[in-house]
């Protein structure tokens, strides 16, 4: 069994060194015995490109779209500001609230 797990990587300053970096991680999931099955027989394209596009599927799922570092980091502020303290969010949670305070 092989499991996956999504990182969204966002970095503010990533061309300098020890520049600050947002990690969200994605909910693990695991690459299903159909896709190990097509890929055992010979369908090594078929069954990489399908799990390649459940992969982006994941990425997306844990990474916001932001005009610049400084509004993407006002994101994740707004996000700690507005959730509180000792309440933990789920990942779509904290996805679709980033995305919303990015959408507005």
């Amino acid at each position: 069994r092989l499991r996956v797990v999504a990182v969204g990587l966002n970095y503010f300053s990533g061309h300098r060194f020890r520049s600050r970096v947002f990690v969200d991680y994605g909910e693990p999931f695991e690459v299903s015995a159909e896709l190990v099955q097509r890929y055992a027989s010979g369908d090594k394209r078929g069954a990489g490109d399908a799990l390649m596009a459940e992969i982006l599927t994941a990425i997306k799922a844990v990474t916001v779209q932001a005009p610049s570092s400084d509004m993407a980091e006002t994101f994740w502020m707004i996000r700690r500001l507005y959730v509180p303290d000792g309440t933990r969010l789920t990942l779509e949670e904290k996805v679709a609230l980033t995305r919303g305070f990015a959408a507005s």
